[in-house]
This record gives C-alpha cells, structure tokens and sequence, in this order.
C-alpha cells in the first residue's frame, strides 16, 4: 500500500512501553483546491459523477480534471464509486477501469456515456430516428426523449 501522507518529525513520541504514541502525531493537513484551476462539471454525467464523488470523497469542489486519488481517495473509495455508478447510471463498470484509464470525471463520463450507447438496441433506435425525421423543433426533442425513456435510455448521455 502506499501511504497518503507522508509527515516529517524531528522525533517520535514515545509511550511508557516504547512503542509511538499515534495519537500523540501531528494531523494531516486537509487536502484543499488552493491554487488549483477548477473546471466545474458542464454536462449531466459530469454533474452527477460530481455529486457522487462529494458524498464518497466528502470534498467539496470538485473539477472534471482532478484525479481520484489526488483527492484523497484510495481503493475502498473506488469499489464505492462503482456501486455508485452502477446505481446511478444502470451501467456495469469493472474496478480496474479506475485504476487503468483516466480517474478522472471528465474520464469516466466519457466511459459512461460509450458504454450507454452500447446498451442501446440499434433497430429500435433507427426506429426512433425515422420517427423524427419529419418532426421539428420541440416535438422532435420532446419525442426523442420519450423514445429513449422507452428504451429504457437515460437521456442525459445525448448532451454529453
């Protein structure tokens, strides 16, 4: 494992018994954005994959290009991360993907959203695109959706 902190000391305080006094050692300074360029979540995914990593990593402010582990994530956060995923966008995300790719949200909405359009039945979806193609305007969009929802398709990964 590698630590998530690393500390200087002049010297270890020790208890009767000679072992450290671990409670007795300096906290960890708080990881924080000072000085950092945040770019804010645009998209749906993004937004979402935002709020998950907050309540996981209980950070407040997240950019899209911050690294997981940056933030002070570590390995059980990650296996929380994917539930999340799993519940919140329906999809199957195996844990290495997080350790491989780009642990980033910019990175894993760009995951999610590739692997949404998977999930789409390609008939039924050519089905829909004839469909709209004599709509305009709002009842296109408006009929897009409600096609996607019965393709049991979260619409969100289309802004993406």
């Amino acid at each position: 494992m590698v630590p998530a902190f690393i500390i200087m000391v002049d010297a270890f305080l020790l208890m009767s018994n000679g072992k450290i006094d671990r409670h007795r050692l300096p906290a960890p300074e708080a990881v924080t954005n000072e000085g950092v360029n945040l770019v804010a979540p645009e998209t749906p995914i993004e937004k979402q994959l935002a709020e998950v990593w907050r309540r996981v990593l209980k950070v407040e402010h997240i950019g899209i290009h911050q690294n997981f582990f940056d933030l002070g994530g570590h390995s059980l956060m990650a296996t929380q991360i994917i539930t999340q995923i799993r519940h919140v966008f329906h999809i199957e995300l195996p844990l290495r993907t997080l350790f491989t790719g780009d642990f980033t949200i910019a990175g894993l909405a760009r995951i999610i959203a590739e692997r949404q359009l998977q999930q789409i039945d390609q008939t039924e979806l050519a089905g829909l695109m004839t469909l709209l193609e004599g709509l305009s305007g709002r009842r296109s969009e408006r009929t897009f959706v409600r096609g996607l929802e019965k393709l049991k398709i979260r619409s969100d990964f289309v802004i993406a």
